[in-house]
């Protein structure tokens, strides 16, 4: 009070002056604003510190201690600055980082439409520019990314948006930096100052360009199922657990009912009653093989149907889409075609009997023979078994032939044919081997045993009388026996065994 220097200010003032320009500004503000703010701030607050504390401590200290405590505010003021500078910068490398996951493209922009950041995901993909050559700019300044026109439409939303703050979306078509062009679905939202007013905006698009051609997709698949139906030859029926929801004009044709009437209708109704329960059953399992059934029509009458069926998504949820097909000309047909089948049947097997049977004598054919005697002597060469094989000639047929026909010729030969069968067991084969030869072939039979058999044979055939003619007839017969052993060729043996009988005149056997 004694002296003249003024009183030093209160230190609340102080703090209010200094506060002034610590307050920050709006949370949106570019980061050129923050630094022009900071300029500010150091240049101001080194004046009002100095006058401040010129005041406070007076003229009549000493000026040394007052400088020195000067700078040690400065320093820490400095250092102040310097942490919240790096914290901010943290902060949007932190913001930075988070909307680079994100990968959608993401954009924000001021109140004029400069863009004041973006992730990588917006930069490459819609402009095909790094972040840093997007930052500062508005659409219109890029007009070799974006064309004028489509500037002034993306401009117009934005600013739609900023008319009417809060929430924007809409899907739009955009060439991309790789030329394609791909479909977006855009939300957007204003960015608020503490004060209420628009800041800017931020946007997020979502590639929708997939889920735009699933459903063309779905949209012209539904198309063609539709035709299908309509163009198919079968009743078509879509039904939910039996009831049906949905068929083609075919249906109501088939059945009788207008497709008005089907609508709603339990299919089961479709079905003839003897049928219901087994088709309800296969609905219930979910088979889908076909399967035959009979119909029911309006007016009552029943028809032969071929069921197809399969579950299917059908308007977000599984349904049975079921062909019902009539097929009594199909029964027709097929009932024709067994009869032809069987006949077919006894027709090749009348053929394969003449294959195998000679017609005249009712023996084995010479093919058929031939094959069961090389089967009998694989058999026998197996299990060490002898087989005998015999060939007989009628004495003077080509003769007999000559002077009394044919027609009696083939009655001696079917005579003879019976008479050798009644000589020999089941088990044995006799077949004709040429036109009045005979082969018989006698499976676990040696040569002796053999040799009985053919003298029973000739007895037989010697004994058999041609009264209306006035003769008898013979046989010459040549035997020969398998020998394992050996492995011979019984059937030449047998052959040559016939020509020397021949040889020695009528009614001979040779061995």
């Amino acid at each position: 009070m004694g002296n003249n220097h003024p009183c030093p200010p209160s230190p609340s003032l102080c703090i209010a002056l200094m506060g002034a320009f610590f307050l920050p500004g709006p949370a949106c503000a570019a980061s050129e604003a923050m630094a022009s703010r900071l300029s500010l701030f150091t240049t101001a607050w080194g004046v009002v510190a100095l006058v401040g504390l010129l005041l406070l401590f007076g003229w009549n200290r000493n000026l040394t201690k007052r400088l020195a405590f000067l700078k040690k505010v400065t320093a820490t003021l400095k250092h102040t600055m310097e942490e919240n500078a790096q914290k901010t910068r943290r902060s949007m490398k932190q913001i930075t980082a988070v909307i680079n996951t994100v990968p959608s493209p993401v954009f924000y922009k001021d109140r004029h439409g400069v863009y004041l950041g973006c992730n990588e995901a917006f930069a490459r993909m819609i402009l095909g520019i790094s972040p840093k050559e997007i930052i500062g700019k508005a659409l219109s300044d890029m007009p070799d990314k974006i064309p004028a026109e489509l500037a002034k439409k993306y401009h117009a939303k934005d600013q739609e948006l900023m008319d009417n703050p809060g929430t924007q979306f809409y899907e739009a078509r955009v060439q991309c930096a790789d030329g394609e062009l791909r479909e977006f679905f855009f939300s957007k939202a204003t960015m608020m100052t503490p004060s209420g007013d628009v800041d800017g905006i931020v946007g997020v698009m979502m590639d929708i360009t997939q889920r735009k051609k699933a459903e063309q997709e779905l949209m012209e698949s539904r198309e063609r199922f539709r035709c299908l139906q309509e163009a198919s030859f079968g009743g078509v029926v879509i039904h939910d657990r039996g009831r049906i929801i949905d068929c083609n004009k075919t249906l109501a044709d088939i059945t009788g009912y207008t497709r008005e009437e089907l609508l709603g209708m339990d299919s089961m109704k479709l079905i003839s009653p003897e049928y219901r329960t087994q088709v309800m059953s296969r609905i219930l399992s979910g088979l889908e093989t076909p399967c035959d059934a009979a119909g029911l029509r309006k007016e009552g009458t029943t028809y032969p149907i071929e069921i197809k069926a399969r579950i299917m998504p059908i308007h977000g949820h599984m349904a049975r889409v079921a062909e019902l097909r009539d097929i009594t000309e199909r029964k027709k047909t097929e009932e024709e075609l067994k009869a032809l089948i069987e006949k077919l049947d006894e027709t090749n097997r009348k053929l394969r009997d003449l294959s195998l049977v000679d017609t005249l004598t009712g023996t084995y054919s010479r093919d058929h023979v031939t094959s069961l005697l090389c089967q009998e002597l694989k058999k026998a060469k197996r299990n060490n078994r002898p087989v005998t094989i015999m060939l007989a000639d009628i004495d003077g047929f080509k003769q007999m032939n000559s002077v009394h026909g044919h027609p009696f010729g083939d009655h001696v030969l079917q005579r003879i044919s019976r008479g050798i069968k009644k000589c020999v067991r089941e088990v044995d084969l006799v077949g004709r081997f040429g036109g009045d030869e005979f082969l018989m072939v006698l499976p676990d039979t040696d040569l002796e045993t053999g040799k009985e058999v053919a003298g029973r044979i000739r007895s037989a055939v010697q004994g058999l009388s041609w009264k209306e003619k006035g003769f008898t007839t013979t046989l010459c017969i040549g035997a020969a026996a398998y020998r394992p052993s050996e492995d011979n060729d019984p059937l030449k043996e047998a052959d040559r065994c016939l020509s020397r009988a021949r040889a020695r005149g009528n009614n001979q056997i040779e061995s």
